[in-house]
Order: structure tokens, then sequence, then C-alpha cells
């Protein structure tokens, strides 16, 4: 991992609509997802921050921000968690996405340190996570002026900024648990969370 200042960022917003419960309850073989998360990538980065609008979920050890601007949308928790840390960026990833490469996180951080892009995120074929990548705070500003305009998609939203794909070959890697059924696809194995063979 490169010596930048990065944190990491745990967006833990949506619904759960089809999961039929808080996404942030998650568990799996008993390991609850949202402390195997926090656990990885406090050994990877500065500082963890979790957006969430249930603090109380969390102990106190745990740095919880609230969203800062009312608009419903990823871009919301990505803008609240740069304005809340001290260091120059972040690294987002959803609440619901249980495999943390991390090799695949040196390699995106090498690639934006080296190039300092605005935002770094993989690409997959036709597809890209925008919820497993880099951001600087320079998209701080530009976060809030793009929602205040009344626009919330991701995708456009890249067309303001200088951004910088990764492409990546282990897709596999950005799976977002959505429904129960996709919690049997999983297991822990050497306190690591992997996707079962054949799943």
């Amino acid at each position: 991992m490169s010596n930048m200042r990065v944190a990491a960022a745990i967006l833990s917003g949506g619904n759960s609509q089809r999961m039929g419960f808080d996404k942030q309850l998650i568990t799996i073989d008993g390991l609850l997802l949202r402390d195997y998360q926090s656990q990885i990538l406090n050994s990877l980065f500065n500082e963890v921050i979790v957006v969430t609008q249930h603090p109380s979920l969390y102990d106190h050890s745990v740095k919880c921000v609230k969203d800062l601007l009312p608009y419903s949308c990823p871009l919301t928790g990505i803008y609240s968690a740069l304005s809340e840390t001290k260091y120059d960026a972040v690294f987002v990833i959803a609440c619901d996405m249980p495999i943390i490469d991390i090799d695949l996180i040196k390699l995106m951080s090498d690639e934006f340190e080296d190039k300092n892009p605005d935002v770094c995120i993989p690409f997959y074929g036709d597809y890209f996570e925008p919820l497993y990548g880099f951001y600087s705070k320079r998209c701080q500003a530009t976060i809030k002026q793009y929602l205040e305009k009344g626009e919330r998609k991701i995708r456009t939203f890249y067309d303001e900024i200088n951004l910088l794909p990764y492409y990546a070959e282990n897709t596999s890697t950005f799976i977002n648990l959505n429904e129960p059924s996709d919690l049997l696809k999983l297991e822990v194995k050497n306190g690591i969370i992997v996707q079962k063979e054949n799943s």
C-alpha cells in the first residue's frame, strides 16, 4: 500500500427492501459483515468512517457520520465521508459488498497515487463499480453542485470530473448482497469471506 493520506468509507444507506432487514445486520457464518469490513479496512487505511443513519448500531470505536446533504443517493454518502475526514481521499465501499480484495485495492491505490485523478473505480466489460473505488477531496464541491442541480445519477457525475478507470479481471469481487438467497453463496474460510465453490 502506498503512503497516501487516505481514509476508507463504508456507505450504509439504502432501504434494504429486497433483503427484508437492515443490511447493516448481515452476518455470514456468524460473522457480522460490518465488523468484518471495518477490521480489514482498518489494516489498510489511516481511518475508517461509516456513513449511516443509525450510528447506535456501532460501538464507540467506530467513527460514524450521518448524511450531510438531504439527497438520497450514494453521492451524498461519498460527499459526507469526504467532508468528515481530514485525509486527502477516501476509498468507498458499500456495506453489502462482502468480498474485500486487498491486492486489488493496493493496485488501485498505486494507480490513484501515481496518476492523481479525481476518482478511480473498477471497470469490467461494459460495467463499472462506483462503490469500490477512490475519491479525492477535489470532488467534494463538484458533488455538492451536481446534487444541488437536481442530478442524482453517478454515471453522469463522472462526466464532471477526471475519472481513471481501473480495468479489473476478477469480477466476482463486486458482489452485492441484495436478497437472503445471496447470503447462501458465501462462507468464511480462515477468517475471510469467500464465495462458495460452484456459486
